[in-house]
Protein backbone atom coordinates (compact mmCIF):
# COMPACT_ATOMS: atom_id res chain seq x y z
CA UNK A 1 0.00 0.00 0.00
CA UNK A 2 0.95 3.52 -0.67
CA UNK A 3 -0.15 6.44 1.65
CA UNK A 4 -3.37 8.15 0.87
CA UNK A 5 -4.82 4.35 -0.67
CA UNK A 6 -7.81 2.15 0.93
CA UNK A 7 -8.00 -1.69 1.35
CA UNK A 8 -11.46 -3.26 1.46
CA UNK A 9 -11.42 -6.25 3.72
CA UNK A 10 -14.90 -7.93 5.18
CA UNK A 11 -16.71 -4.33 5.02
CA UNK A 12 -14.35 -2.59 6.59
CA UNK A 13 -12.04 -0.16 4.85
CA UNK A 14 -8.62 0.90 5.90
CA UNK A 15 -7.11 3.73 4.61
CA UNK A 16 -2.86 3.98 4.93
CA UNK A 17 -1.69 7.55 6.18
CA UNK A 18 2.18 6.71 6.19
CA UNK A 19 4.77 5.43 8.24
CA UNK A 20 7.04 7.71 10.61
CA UNK A 21 9.70 6.86 12.44
CA UNK A 22 10.26 7.27 16.10
CA UNK A 23 12.70 6.23 18.76
CA UNK A 24 11.97 3.67 21.41
CA UNK A 25 14.15 2.99 24.52
CA UNK A 26 16.32 0.78 22.61
CA UNK A 27 14.77 0.50 19.07
CA UNK A 28 14.34 2.41 16.31
CA UNK A 29 10.40 2.34 14.91
CA UNK A 30 8.73 2.82 11.79
CA UNK A 31 5.04 3.60 12.61
CA UNK A 32 2.48 2.88 10.42
CA UNK A 33 -0.97 4.80 10.46
CA UNK A 34 -4.24 3.49 9.71
CA UNK A 35 -7.68 4.64 9.82
CA UNK A 36 -10.49 2.63 9.85
CA UNK A 37 -14.12 2.76 8.30
CA UNK A 38 -17.06 1.14 8.56
CA UNK A 39 -19.93 2.82 6.51
CA UNK A 40 -18.42 6.22 6.45
CA UNK A 41 -18.13 5.94 10.45
CA UNK A 42 -14.36 5.94 11.82
CA UNK A 43 -14.31 3.17 14.16
CA UNK A 44 -10.15 2.57 15.09
CA UNK A 45 -6.92 4.31 14.18
CA UNK A 46 -4.16 1.54 14.32
CA UNK A 47 -0.45 1.72 14.46
CA UNK A 48 1.31 -1.13 14.04
CA UNK A 49 5.58 -0.78 14.15
CA UNK A 50 8.59 -2.35 12.62
CA UNK A 51 10.93 -2.20 15.14
CA UNK A 52 14.69 -2.91 14.59
CA UNK A 53 16.77 -2.83 17.95
CA UNK A 54 20.30 -2.29 18.79
CA UNK A 55 21.28 -6.06 18.42
CA UNK A 56 19.93 -6.02 15.51
CA UNK A 57 16.51 -7.92 15.67
CA UNK A 58 13.66 -6.84 13.95
CA UNK A 59 9.91 -7.37 15.17
CA UNK A 60 6.84 -6.56 14.16
CA UNK A 61 4.20 -5.14 16.70
CA UNK A 62 0.41 -5.22 15.32
CA UNK A 63 -1.72 -2.78 15.37
CA UNK A 64 -5.51 -4.01 16.90
CA UNK A 65 -8.59 -2.85 17.55
CA UNK A 66 -10.38 -5.63 19.82
CA UNK A 67 -14.15 -5.51 20.24
CA UNK A 68 -16.82 -8.03 21.30
CA UNK A 69 -17.87 -8.87 18.03
CA UNK A 70 -14.37 -8.65 15.98
CA UNK A 71 -10.76 -7.79 16.47
CA UNK A 72 -8.98 -5.98 13.82
CA UNK A 73 -5.12 -6.56 12.74
CA UNK A 74 -2.85 -4.70 10.84
CA UNK A 75 0.48 -5.85 10.82
CA UNK A 76 3.58 -3.54 8.90
CA UNK A 77 5.53 -6.28 6.62
CA UNK A 78 8.70 -4.56 4.35
CA UNK A 79 8.79 -1.11 2.69
CA UNK A 80 8.98 -1.44 -0.93
CA UNK A 81 10.71 1.13 -2.64
CA UNK A 82 10.06 4.46 -1.87
CA UNK A 83 6.68 5.13 -0.18
CA UNK A 84 5.02 1.76 -0.42
CA UNK A 85 4.58 -1.02 1.90
CA UNK A 86 3.64 -4.90 2.35
CA UNK A 87 0.60 -4.45 4.88
CA UNK A 88 -1.36 -7.38 6.08
CA UNK A 89 -5.13 -6.96 7.10
CA UNK A 90 -7.33 -9.09 9.04
CA UNK A 91 -10.66 -9.30 10.47
CA UNK A 92 -11.33 -11.98 12.99
CA UNK A 93 -15.02 -11.91 13.95
CA UNK A 94 -16.19 -13.40 17.59
CA UNK A 95 -12.40 -13.67 18.59
CA UNK A 96 -13.37 -12.64 21.94
CA UNK A 97 -16.43 -15.41 22.57
CA UNK A 98 -13.42 -17.81 21.54
CA UNK A 99 -11.82 -16.72 24.76
CA UNK A 100 -15.17 -16.95 26.71
CA UNK A 101 -15.54 -20.04 25.55
CA UNK A 102 -12.38 -21.09 27.08
CA UNK A 103 -12.78 -19.58 30.06
CA UNK A 104 -16.35 -21.30 30.65
CA UNK A 105 -14.73 -24.64 29.74
CA UNK A 106 -12.59 -23.85 33.01
CA UNK A 107 -14.78 -22.84 35.10
CA UNK A 108 -16.57 -25.97 34.26
CA UNK A 109 -14.20 -27.74 35.39
CA UNK A 110 -13.51 -26.13 38.40
CA UNK A 111 -17.34 -26.86 39.39
CA UNK A 112 -16.86 -30.70 38.47
CA UNK A 113 -13.54 -30.98 40.50
CA UNK A 114 -15.50 -29.84 43.87
CA UNK A 115 -18.78 -31.61 43.35
CA UNK A 116 -18.84 -34.47 45.95
CA UNK A 117 -20.88 -36.93 43.24
CA UNK A 118 -17.56 -37.29 40.84
CA UNK A 119 -15.24 -38.14 44.27
CA UNK A 120 -14.33 -41.59 43.85
CA UNK A 121 -15.30 -43.17 47.73
CA UNK A 122 -12.49 -44.15 50.13
CA UNK A 123 -12.52 -47.97 50.51
CA UNK A 124 -13.41 -49.21 53.92
CA UNK A 125 -11.04 -50.55 56.37
CA UNK A 126 -11.98 -53.08 58.95
CA UNK A 127 -10.92 -51.74 62.47
CA UNK A 128 -8.56 -54.28 63.25
CA UNK A 129 -8.14 -53.72 67.34
CA UNK A 130 -11.91 -54.80 67.26
CA UNK A 131 -10.77 -58.45 65.95
CA UNK A 132 -7.66 -58.53 68.01
CA UNK A 133 -9.44 -58.32 71.13
CA UNK A 134 -11.67 -61.11 70.55
CA UNK A 135 -15.46 -59.06 71.17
Amino acid sequence: MRPGEVLAVAGYEFRFDGVTEQDGPNYRAQTGAFDVYRDGRAVAHLAPEKRRYQGGQVMTEAGIDASLGRDLYVVLGEPLGDTAWAVRVHVKPLMRWLWLGCVLIALGAVIAVGDRRYRRPLPVRADVSAHATGS
